[in-house]
């Protein structure tokens, strides 16, 4: 990230490993920083959405999945969390 500071996969690393040690706060600065630069990152949004479902946010968390699913209607990730956040 210092060479190339705005490679999209070098922040979605550091976004996920941010989550996995529940660093939820800058997780999702990190998702929104690529979400920004790509709207349409489905990486990135099933990410964020996954980082916010964690915190408990649970609308926020839905409307991500489902913006995910109106891009990509095939789309396992989201619609298993969605299941789960319907249930």
């Amino acid at each position: 990230l210092f060479i190339q500071p705005n490679n999209m996969n070098a922040l979605l690393g550091q976004a996920r490993v941010l989550r996995a040690l529940y660093l939820i706060k800058p997780s999702v600065a990190v998702y929104n920083r690529v979400i920004e630069k790509a709207p349409n990152n489905i990486e990135a949004l099933n990410g964020l959405g996954e980082t916010i479902l964690a915190n408990y946010e649970l609308d926020k968390a839905r409307t991500i999945f489902n913006k995910v699913l109106s891009l990509d209607p095939q789309n396992r990730q989201a619609a298993h969390d969605l299941d789960i956040l319907n249930k």
